[in-house]
Order: structure tokens, then C-alpha cells, then sequence
């Protein structure tokens, strides 16, 4: 209940409303000081939504999968510290103790490569932003 509630509040109240409402005032600022430049703000809007549509479907996939991984990862963590593997495998332990090393190993490999993603597509973001209000600021 209240977890909908708080996604849809996050979803409209955080990111649509907010864009809208300064969509909303930039075109009113722009049809105010120079009436002939509007089209120059809505022409880019299909280009947008299209990108956002894109985005959004892409990071739903991700999450759905990061869902299922961290599933697998939890299932490995209660079977190893419950030693339920060891005892199911009947005097194997070794084995599954390297079995179950190795599960641990793809995990974290995972965890890391997707903590550099984030990094890099921060810096990526910083970069763009640093320019395009050098860019503004330039003008």
C-alpha cells in the first residue's frame, strides 16, 4: 500500500511535475522576451519523450534483473550459512565450500562492475553539465 504511494509520489511529485511546471515556465519566458524563438523549445520534445520512453524501459529491464540476482545472491548467502549445501552433499565439503567461493566471487565481480557503471555515468553527467552551463554561461 503505502510503497505504491510512495512511487507514484516519487515518480509525479519528484521528477514529471517538476519538469513540467519548468517546461511550463521556460516557454512562458521565451513567448515573453522573443515570441519567435518558441519553436526552438517544442520542436526537441518528441526527441524527449522518445529518449525518456527509451531510458525508462531500459532501466525497468535492469531493475527487474538486479531483482532476480539479488534473489540468486541471497539464496546462496542462506544455503552457505546455514551449511545446507555441506550437509546436503554428504561429506563434500570442500567442494562446495569452492563451489560456493566461487558463487561469492561472481557476485561481488558483478557488484563492482556495476558500481564503475554508476561512477562513470556520473562523471559522464558532471562533464555534460560543466559544459552546457560553460556554454550558457558563455552566451
Amino acid at each position: 500500500g503505502a510503497g505504491v504511494f510512495s512511487i507514484i509520489h516519487q515518480i509525479i511529485g519528484n521528477d514529471l511535475l517538476i519538469n513540467i511546471m519548468t517546461l511550463i515556465l521556460i516557454l512562458i519566458s521565451v513567448l515573453l522576451t522573443a515570441p519567435d524563438c518558441w519553436y526552438i523549445f517544442i520542436l526537441p520534445m518528441p526527441v524527449h519523450i522518445y529518449l525518456i520512453r527509451r531510458m525508462t524501459k531500459q532501466v525497468l529491464s535492469k531493475k527487474y534483473n538486479a531483482s532476480k540476482f539479488s534473489k540468486c545472491a541471497s539464496k546462496t548467502l542462506f544455503d552457505g550459512t546455514s551449511n545446507v549445501r555441506a550437509v546436503k552433499s554428504f561429506g563434500k565439503e570442500n567442494e562446495e565450500t569452492l563451489r560456493y567461493a566461487k558463487f561469492w566471487d561472481f557476485f561481488h565481480q558483478k557488484e563492482y562492475d556495476q558500481k564503475q557503471k554508476d561512477i562513470n555515468k556520473q562523471l559522464i553527467r558532471n562533464a555534460f553539465e560543466v559544459l552546457n552551463r560553460t556554454w550558457l554561461f558563455s552566451h
